[in-house]
């Protein structure tokens, strides 16, 4: 397992922006989508990029926000299109076993 050293500049910021409004992790999650080639962690065949390692904590922080009844959502769904994207979702996930 190889750690780069970004990956520690990038823990840092977005768990600060973690403190922040969802808003300045999302726009950072928006910057980090330019650096989709920069690997901050590498395991054996595996490596993690810098989007999806901001990805991973702006969902958790969506999520918490939810539970919390903070945050709303003023989208309505499709119920097709939320199956889409379920199914989708289950089907990348699949790829991996």
């Amino acid at each position: 397992m190889e750690i780069n050293v970004l990956f520690y500049w990038v823990l840092l910021i977005t768990l600060y922006l973690m403190l922040k409004k969802i808003n300045y992790l999302f726009y950072f999650f928006i910057f980090s989508s330019f650096f989709t080639a920069t690997s901050l962690i590498n395991f054996n065949d595996t490596s993690f990029s810098f989007p999806f390692i901001i990805g991973v904590f702006f969902i958790i922080k969506s999520i918490t926000l939810l539970i919390l009844k903070k945050l709303k959502l003023k989208v309505k769904l499709n119920k097709y299109l939320f199956l889409f994207y379920l199914f989708c979702f289950f089907h990348y996930f699949l790829l991996f076993i």
